[in-house]
């Protein structure tokens, strides 16, 4: 009965460890089979044609304001040298010239805030349409995973063959244009 017990134990200990080598080449082999590659995702937000127009309409407004703010700040400083110019300033004078002055200063900040939130929605635009794009990408392509090279440390190597970033650069221009 005992050495039964052992054939038993030593069949049962080779089905494990031969199910076991066949488990593990199969998970090779689909590991290998698997198609994946990274992109650098500086180069594929700064080379994106959504993000070359947003950031081209950004600078217009930005130097719109900047404009009106520097003829603003001109018109403060012709008022100072009148003031300074005047023997005597009246309170309306004075009271006037400060709340020039706050207004643009509020204008300044107003134009930062809103400056600000432009670029952030902007921004959300632009990752938006690319996160989109790049699935699409990713399906048609037959990827199982696409991972975003950022230099922080979250791929911190890989071979360069498996940069598509040029590939994706040129899909995700065209895709936006829709041609």
């Amino acid at each position: 009965m005992l050495s039964k017990f052992k054939i038993s134990t030593g069949f049962l200990f080779f089905s494990v460890l031969v199910i076991g080598f066949f488990v593990a080449v199969y998970y090779m082999f689909n590991i290998q089979q698997r198609k994946y590659a990274y992109v650098e995702l500086s180069s594929l937000y700064s080379e994106f044609s959504l993000t070359k127009k947003l950031e081209s309409e950004f600078r217009s407004v930005e130097l719109i304001r900047k404009n009106y703010l520097d003829s603003l700040g001109l018109t403060l400083n012709l008022m100072e040298r009148q003031l300074r110019n005047q023997k005597s300033v009246s309170p309306e004078q004075m009271n006037g010239y400060e709340n020039y002055r706050e207004y643009i200063e509020d204008k300044r900040n107003e134009f930062e805030q809103s400056n600000a939130a432009l670029k952030e929605k902007n921004e959300t635009q632009i990752w938006t349409q690319i996160n989109s794009i790049l699935k699409t990408y990713g399906q048609e392509n037959g990827y199982e995973f696409i991972f975003g090279l950022n230099g922080t440390g979250n791929i911190m190597y890989s071979k360069e063959s498996l940069d598509i970033t040029p590939e994706v650069v040129a899909y995700i221009n065209v895709s936006y244009s829709g041609k």
